[in-house]
């Protein structure tokens, strides 16, 4: 099979070190609204890490610059990335994330944004997957891929991307900072002469 190279930036990444006490409160029986009622409560008043954004900002207006615009794709859940795979190819997966979303204890069996590289992985389409986060973050499970440190790592090194998917990750980011991943979309029409902003698929968020 043909090996393709996906890029993905969870836009939680930001939030370091602040999601962690998000992170220790949620549970996996809460639905998508107990995470959005308990989102602002949690974290509204956290500060994003700029540093981790503005770094992250250059590396995706680098992108916007190097690929077609039908490899670059905004969306709202993680495991979008799946719409995206094809049964002929295999892929290296490089995802900067506060999350490995390599599946977790007592996890859903189903398809969700904590297990999408696992499913990738369960058929046997994963390659090779390189996690990179913060410091903050847990540890990768056995047998699954690489941890790597964004702080020490050069987003450049990566492989130009086949597929490079932007994920909002509503349920983890505090509303304030929605606007820093607007600008990103933002851009993105404006570069590719898409028309008014937020003209993609993030047009009508998902409340």
């Amino acid at each position: 099979m043909e090996v393709k190279n996906i890029v993905t930036i969870d836009f939680d990444i930001i939030m370091a070190p602040s999601i962690e006490i998000y992170n220790a409160f949620v549970n996996e029986e809460m639905g998508i609204n107990d995470f959005a009622e308990y989102r602002n409560a949690l974290l509204g008043f956290c500060n994003a890490n700029l540093a981790i954004y503005t770094s992250l900002s250059f590396y995706v207006f680098r992108m916007f610059e190097q690929l077609d615009k039908t490899q670059i794709h905004f969306v709202y859940d993680h495991d979008q990335v799946y719409d995206y795979i094809k049964p002929e190819e295999t892929y290296n997966i490089f995802n900067i994330d506060h999350h490995h979303d390599c599946g977790y204890p007592s996890s859903n069996p189903e398809l969700y944004c904590g297990n999408w590289v696992l499913k990738i992985k369960e058929n046997k389409q994963l390659n090779d997957y390189i996690w990179i986060t913060d410091e903050f973050s847990g540890d990768i499970p056995e047998n699954m891929g690489e941890k790597i440190m964004l702080n020490d790592f050069d987003l450049y090194s990566m492989p130009k991307p086949d597929i490079f998917v932007i994920c909002l990750s509503q349920a983890w980011v505090p509303s304030q900072f929605f606007p820093l991943f607007d600008l990103w979309v933002d851009f993105y029409n404006v570069y590719f002469n898409e028309g008014e902003p937020l003209s993609l698929e993030l047009n009508s968020r998902k409340k």
